[in-house]
């Protein structure tokens, strides 16, 4: 069974920040193979800091920009 992770299902917004921003810091996820984010409200460091703290063997990723 792959791992998935879908942020672009997520409505959330508190303080201008989208739901990527505020979830990731407080994720780990080693098994993810699948990561799909509509938003690029995420820091540089934090996104980086989300994929060494989980070193996920990801197969697909996808970012963009739909708000």
């Amino acid at each position: 069974m792959e791992a998935h992770l879908d942020l672009s299902r997520i409505e959330l917004q508190i303080a201008q920040k989208s739901h990527s921003a505020l979830v990731l810091p407080y994720l780990t996820l080693p098994a993810l193979e699948t990561l799909l984010i509509s938003d690029l409200d995420i820091s540089r460091q934090d996104f980086l800091s989300f994929l060494k703290r989980s070193s996920p063997p990801l197969r697909s990723l996808s970012l963009s920009s739909e708000h």
